[in-house]
């Protein structure tokens, strides 16, 4: 029975504007911040690949030195409050004015350090034109920090809608001034220059956005409370950082700034889709698990179906990555990135580890348990720490990209144990929802190998990547129907029509 004019238009303004019906905010949040996450990734590659032409692997690594000690300031003096706020069942406008001075303050005197600390990071690195790198993103520090705290509402609301807008002029005007730039002066300069842009569109739009309108207040008692669970944020923050951007830090210091150009662009190339896809299940499954927290049959289902779709969509992407990672270098970045396939290959199934453990640590946090990611995250540095002087002095940076995804690989089943004991399931649990997935990409894998032998071997590059991206995408579409039947997975379900029917509240529940 084909959907009439009528039900199109009911299901589009549930879908737009929704009631107050959890199921439907929750439908609404996911199209909304996929829409905002797609466009923005979007602008964003574009603006990496227009720039890794106008640009050295030089130029980038440059920026990303500046980056690297920018995210390292703002990471060990992140309070977690926006968190704690997200997480709080209860109302909490009284918190905002705190919560605000707090960043204000911590702004300022980010920027304050920087200054001092410029000269001597820059020797640090041999890199004399970082400090005027700094100098600029200093300023970004302060101007962050002045943004209006009532933005938190979007995201505990399910209001992403508004995010969308928030976050896309800030990119776009990021896009813009770096583009710019980087036709006329062709440096890491236009790269700086376009993310202060970025930041100060961010904290202007937020005023437009959300009618609270901040003033200073400090309360101890507040303060004491929000800094009970932003604790725990903070350390799992920490140690997020370190096991990201500390290869980084590592690889710019021994390896050297071009090397860490290449491998940062292997990261955004191979986590364009998928870490942005987990981070849209993160940014959603936060503000709902935390409403659902105390309902265990809900959260298992809905964690379920958030680790299906991600693994459904993810896991063919890293195969692809795996067959494709020389035309993609070759068709969107030129000769000058020949070294980065490999980085690819090894770092393809990266973004799937990373998207899963997204998942698995927004729960935890929904459900109030953030010390477990942290005592996860401190294993797995633990093992970084150890590991990656001796591996990077014999195999370089392939060694150390080998290491980076061997570490996500080794958390993933530790998670898996500390949730499943969470919401009482086990390993078939887990094993029913991946398998499917992996044996429905690696045949579609092996299929793309033959074909890629026998029929597009020696066709033009930009030709090859289409066909085996339509090729692929129509293998991994048939075995997964069929593994779907086999296992009893539950693929047919998510495209329902009653059950889409159901959940948008058109029917009755």
């Amino acid at each position: 029975m084909t959907m009439n004019y009528k039900t199109l238009k009911l299901v589009v303004k549930n879908i737009l504007f929704p009631g107050n019906r959890l199921s439907q905010k929750a439908i609404s949040a996911g199209i909304w911040l996929g829409i905002s996450r797609i466009s923005n990734r979007a602008l964003f590659f574009i603006r990496t690949i227009l720039l890794a032409r106008l640009l050295s692997p030089q130029e980038f690594g440059l920026f990303g030195i500046a980056l690297i000690i920018l995210s390292t300031l703002q990471t060990f003096s992140q309070p977690g409050t926006g968190e704690a706020l997200i997480q709080k069942k209860e109302d909490i406008t009284s918190y905002l004015n705190v919560a605000w001075t707090i960043k204000v303050i911590r702004g300022f005197l980010l920027a304050i350090i920087l200054l001092i600390l410029n000269p001597f990071l820059a020797r640090f690195f041999h890199e004399p034109r970082t400090i005027t790198l700094l100098y600029i993103i200093s300023l970004s520090l302060i101007i962050g920090g002045l943004g209006n705290q009532g933005v938190l509402y979007f995201i505990k609301d399910l209001q992403f809608h508004k995010q969308f807008i928030y976050e896309t002029i800030s990119t776009l005007i990021d896009f813009i001034v770096s583009l710019i730039l980087a036709f006329t002066i062709r440096n890491a300069l236009a790269l700086a220059y376009g993310y202060l842009a970025g930041i100060l569109a961010l904290s202007i739009t937020s005023y437009f956005l959300h009618p609270y309108r901040p003033h200073f207040v400090v309360d101890l008692a507040k303060i004491k409370e929000l800094s009970r669970f932003g604790r725990w944020v903070w350390s799992y923050t920490v140690l997020g950082f370190l096991l990201t951007q500390g290869v980084g830090f590592f690889i710019a210091k021994v390896l050297g700034t071009t090397i860490l150009g290449l491998y940062q662009m292997a990261l955004k190339l191979t986590g364009v889709v998928t870490t942005e896809l987990a981070a849209v299940f993160g940014s959603i499954g936060f503000p709902l698990y935390s409403k659902l927290q105390k309902d265990i049959y809900k959260l298992r289902e809905g964690y379920s179906k958030l680790l299906k779709i991600n693994c459904l969509i993810i896991t063919p992407i890293s195969f692809l990555l795996l067959i494709t990672s020389k035309q993609i270098t070759f068709i969107m970045l030129g000769e000058k990135w020949k070294e980065l396939p490999n980085l690819i290959n090894l770092l393809s199934f990266c973004g799937l580890f990373m998207s899963i453990s997204t998942i698995n640590n927004t729960m935890l946090k929904s459900v109030g348990k953030p010390d477990l990611t942290s005592k996860i995250q401190s294993f797995k540095l633990l093992l970084l720490a150890i590991s990656i002087f001796p591996i990077s002095i014999h195999w370089g940076i392939y060694g150390v990209a080998t290491l980076t995804l061997s570490i996500e690989l080794i958390g993933l089943p530790l998670e898996f144990l500390l949730l499943g004991r969470k919401l009482n399931v086990g390993f078939f649990f887990y094993a029913k929802i991946l398998l499917m997935p992996i044996l429905s990409s690696f045949f579609m894998f092996v299929g793309l190998i033959i074909i890629n032998y026998f029929f597009v071997l020696n066709i033009n590059k930009t030709i090859s990547l289409l066909i085996i991206c339509i090729v692929g995408i129509l293998q991994y579409f048939a075995y997964s129907l069929f593994f779907d039947k086999m296992f009893n997975y539950g693929l047919i379900n998510f495209f329902n029509k009653q059950s889409i029917k159901r959940l948008l509240n058109i029917l009755p529940s």
